[in-house]
């Protein structure tokens, strides 16, 4: 998940990807590896074998769904970007 936001944000050129188009898109990109860091640690835990208790499953329930949609948007942004330079 990583490597791909920073391969979206800074570009990879051994993969022919290029870097965010537009700095909105860069900007919802640095946002999304923000929230990332937050929950980032809540993954590591469940990851390792740990438990959180149900506040913080609630919490990281709702922010992954708010994440997909953000992810969705800056989808379509790339999509939208891509007509016009074609």
């Amino acid at each position: 998940y990583e490597a791909s936001l920073n391969a979206l944000l800074n570009g990879m050129p051994e993969m022919g990807i290029q870097p965010a188009p537009t700095p909105e898109i860069a900007e919802q990109l640095i946002s999304v590896q923000k929230d990332w860091g937050k929950v980032r640690p809540i993954i590591d835990t469940l990851i390792e074998g740990g438990e959180v208790d149900r506040e913080t499953q609630v919490f990281l329930f709702k922010h992954m769904v708010e994440e997909m949609v953000r992810i969705e948007d800056i989808s379509h942004a790339y999509a939208e970007h891509s007509k016009h330079i074609y």
